[in-house]
């Protein structure tokens, strides 16, 4: 008796086909895959860049030791307010770089009642020669503050030199 042989080829055939359509689709689903990480590892470079640029133009081509990103704060009583303190080491061997909350006119009120309101990292940070640092200067302005501007002063002390740099900002309390 002799048996056909044709199943097992078409069973081979199909087999082949399957083998060929799979590796097709994995592939194609390789190269989506990378194709599509590739994009974003060159947009997230191009948004680093951008970011790198902008921090760049805000602060480190200033050459300002310190620096604020804003020069006018308004507030209601009782509000809180956060302000961007950026330090930079431009001019100094490497040292503690710290900032102290001075008010210029305090009007009638005391100048530690006014220096209350502040709260930022007091100790300062070591700092070598070209880098910086940013800190958040908190302002919480109490219920029962007294309306009107008040000029901050922020007197920066550099390693071996107190007051070396300063910068100033207007805080103008509203009643609530």
């Amino acid at each position: 008796m002799i048996k056909s042989k044709k199943g097992a080829i078409e069973m081979s055939m199909q087999t082949i086909i399957i083998v060929v359509i799979g590796v097709t689709l994995l592939t194609l689903g390789l190269r989506f895959v990378y194709t599509t990480f590739s994009g974003i590892t060159e947009q997230q470079e191009g948004i680093t860049d951008l970011t790198n640029t902008q921090i760049n133009d805000l602060f480190g081509q200033s050459g300002e030791l310190i620096y604020l990103t804003r020069d006018n704060v308004k507030l209601e009583q009782g509000d809180t307010e956060t302000i961007a303190v950026n330090v930079l080491n431009t001019d100094y061997d490497d040292g503690i770089f710290k900032y102290d909350v001075k008010i210029a006119d305090p009007g009638q009120l005391t100048e530690e009642q006014v220096k209350g309101w502040f709260t930022w990292s007091k100790n300062g940070r070591l700092l070598k020669n070209g880098a910086g640092y940013k800190d958040n200067l908190v302002l919480r302005v109490p219920k029962g503050a007294r309306t009107g501007a008040y000029l901050i002063e922020l007197e920066l002390d550099c390693p071996g030199e107190t007051a070396c740099a300063f910068a100033q900002f207007l805080v103008e309390v509203e009643a609530s």
